[in-house]
């Protein structure tokens, strides 16, 4: 055997091996993201599967030291190599059930799917080095000359391995195509190695491959995709006709365009449009740091800028192919700001002047804000950056006030700002955090805010408070666990359903609770309990019938659950709802209650599978039937939506707010002339609904259509 040739074999083995590292996290990305677990798991099985290599490779070795069974080794690796990007997608699929669940969970499946996927070609590819060693040792003398030669060729290959795929090939031909490459290099040689018709006949088969590959990991029904070198990148068209930028496994949008850069209560960004009109001074400048497809852009631009036309607009994103899909997907016209290619923090320092207004929107895998981003340091940046009496603003996604995360932003931005604020987003685990350097002024924008953001004005009005700065750790760059107490934070929240679930073995449970954002009620006043038919007796029903003063106590506790729930206080309404269900276990009211009210804690599912549970018991009860059309229209399901609310028409047609729903419905897709149709249908039932509809939100799309502002007007 040559030494050159075997020279040129560890090396490229070598870099065959870093390949597929890199490939590795690219591959494992859309299902579990690139956090610090993530790719503690993909290192680990990586030197796991080289130890043993190594450790296997060097007795082999010793007992039959032929040429043959070492290329016969690596070209088994370039076969399993090959069918990775198949193996993988379904597999990594199989596992996650399509979703990143939770942080835990996450840990243990990729490490699963990295030791299921990856581990096999490495193992194989390891035992190249001490075979190679043993090969080319005619004595003992020139043992360690030889060898500390092949690992130094196999270092050299490691490094190319290690930045070619990184800054070449992936972002250029994509990670198939780079396996299939990386199997072709190795099988070829494997095959001149072996000189056999065969080998060289299965070395054609990753190029064949490598010709057809696509150049994306998973394939959808999108506008656009691409691995860019930060991340996977979809551009999906959603079933309400918004356009949504979704990264890696899909667990959260990065950025949604709704029509006509329609406003939704639900959505935190929509909030800081207020704050432009909180300054005083005529020309605010505002930097979005994390501006993702623009949609904080657009929304400025079409919302703010009409009022307040010297508004000056720059975004700042880190990933350069995601800037020009603003204006290709997302509604921008170029006329909104610059946005510029740099990470946040590196712009501010590059930055000398001073703005009104920053925001931070930077997320990573969805859940996690960049820890550099989150610190005492970055805080003071953004100060020295700000106007005297201007704003910063950031969304923490917490599960309560009393989140750790939370509380840790709050107290790290109390050490830098004297007066921080903390809004809770309606009806969502959101809440938006205010920072300044002088006390907010609220009463000044009163005259200014335009009838379009005016709810969102009123919710600052309502609910703004003084953020709590006492609790939480102060983030800095040297300690800044933001993963950490994110992933906590999940853990408790898997806890806590799982004891929910355990402790309502009698009722339907759910395979899933949602903990993303969801609408805010948009139902002024649904249809009074009272109008009820008498419940049958119950489907399944188990242990002893409840007694006649069970059954009524279970109603009284279900009106009161009912009023609870009408002032939102929603854990005093479940108390009450689960305390009439333990008396009654067929009180279909109480289910009724119980279902709408899980539906606006965002745990869809379940509170739909309550209300059916509801509707089955009593078919003819049309407030079942109308919150199965909320619930429906809160998960987005819009035609689940509409259908229940026809239903709840059809068994009272006197009922003005199933009219409303269907309107509201048509509304989020821009329909005027259903809205209309619907909407005048509710009006004439009761004129109440006319104040309603002026400042609802999921009008915003129809609000500036003549025949709309004329139905509404007072």
């Amino acid at each position: 055997m040559s030494p050159r040739f075997l020279y040129l074999y560890v090396f490229l083995t070598g870099a065959a091996v870093m390949g597929i590292e890199m490939a590795a996290s690219r591959l494992i990305a859309p299902y579990f993201g690139t956090s610090l677990m993530v790719w503690a798991n993909i290192i680990g099985i990586i030197l796991l599967a080289m130890s043993a290599g190594y450790f296997v490779g060097g007795r082999l070795a010793d007992k039959r030291p032929e040429p043959r069974i070492l290329f016969t080794l690596s070209l088994s690796a370039g076969i399993i190599l090959t069918a990775i990007p198949f193996v993988s997608q379904w597999l990594f699929h199989f596992l996650t059930g399509g979703i990143l669940a939770t942080p835990v969970r996450t840990v243990l499946l990729a490490f699963a799917g990295t030791l299921l996927v990856f581990s096999p070609p490495i193992f194989l590819l390891a035992m190249v080095s001490p075979y190679a060693i043993r090969l080319s040792t005619p004595s003992a003398a020139d043992a360690g000359k030889i060898a500390g030669r092949l690992y130094a060729f196999s270092t050299l290959g490691s490094l190319l391995g290690t930045f070619a795929p990184s800054f070449w090939l992936i972002p250029t031909i994509g990670t198939r195509a780079t396996l299939f490459l990386s199997a072709f290099i190795i099988m070829a040689l494997s095959a001149w190695g072996l000189k056999r018709w065969w080998a060289v006949v299965l070395a054609l088969l990753p190029l064949l491959l490598l010709w057809f590959a696509p150049q994306s990991v998973k394939g959808a029904q999108v506008l656009w995709e691409k691995e860019t070198p930060y991340q996977y990148v979809q551009v999906i068209k959603q079933a309400d006709q918004s356009t949504a930028l979704v990264y890696n496994e899909g667990g959260g949008i990065q950025s949604i365009a709704r029509p006509h850069h329609g406003l939704a209560p639900q959505d935190y960004y929509d909030y800081y449009l207020v704050l432009p009109f909180l300054r005083k001074e005529p020309n605010p400048k505002a930097w979005i740091l994390g501006s993702a497809g623009g949609t904080m852009l657009g929304l400025f631009e079409h919302w703010v800028r009409p009022t307040i036309p010297d508004l000056t607009l720059t975004g700042v994103e880190i990933d350069p192919d995601v800037i020009p899909l603003g204006q290709k997907y997302f509604g921008l016209t170029g006329s909104e700001g610059p946005v510029v290619n740099a990470d946040a923090r590196t712009f501010l320092h590059t930055r000398s002047d001073q703005a009104d207004l920053i925001v931070v929107d930077a997320y990573t895998q969805q859940i996690y804000i960049p820890f550099h981003l989150s610190t005492q340091e970055f805080y003071q940046d953004v100060k020295t950056h700000l106007t005297p009496g201007g704003i910063l603003a950031l969304n923490i996604n917490a599960i309560s006030p009393s989140s750790r995360l939370l509380q840790s932003f709050q107290h790290t931005l109390a050490t830098v700002f004297p007066y921080t604020y903390i809004l809770p987003v309606p009806g969502s685990l959101n809440y938006v955090l205010l920072a300044a350097s002088q006390p907010i002024n609220l009463t000044q924008a009163e005259d200014k805010i335009p009838l379009e953001l005016s709810p969102f004005y009123q919710a600052y009005r309502e609910n703004l408070k003084p953020a709590s700065n006492q609790e939480g750790l102060i983030l800095t760059d040297d300690k800044a666990p933001v993963e950490f107490l994110t992933d906590q934070m999940i853990w408790q929240t898997l806890l806590q359903t799982v004891s929910s679930h355990s402790e309502e073995t009698n009722l339907p449970s759910s395979s899933s609770a949602s903990t993303a954002t969801f609408p805010n009620p948009t139902v002024s006043a649904p249809p009074p309990a009272a109008t009820v038919s008498p419940a049958p007796s119950p489907l399944n029903p188990t242990g002893p019938a409840p007694s006649t003063t069970d059954t009524a106590q279970a109603l009284s506790l279900s009106d009161q659950g009912l009023k609870q729930y009408y002032a939102r206080d929603y854990p005093a309404a479940l108390s009450r709802f689960n305390q009439a269900l333990a008396l009654d276990p067929a009180c279909y009211q109480a289910l009724n209650g119980k279902g709408a009210t899980y539906a606006f804690q965002g745990r869809y599912a379940e509170g739909i599978a309550l209300i059916e549970q509801a509707i089955q018991l009593n078919p003819s009860f049309a407030y079942a039937h109308f919150n199965l059309g909320l619930a429906n229209e809160l998960a987005g399901r819009w035609d689940a939506g509409i259908k229940a609310y026809l239903d709840a028409i059809h068994l009272d047609a006197k009922d003005p707010w199933s009219y409303y729903g269907i309107a509201s419905i048509y509304g989020r897709q821009g329909n005027v002339e259903k809205v209309l149709e619907y909407l005048q249908q509710a009006i004439a039932l009761d004129p109440v609904v006319k104040e309603v509809a002026r400042t609802e939100q999921d009008f915003a799309p129809v609000q500036k259509d003549s025949r709309f502002q004329s139905l509404v007007k007072p």
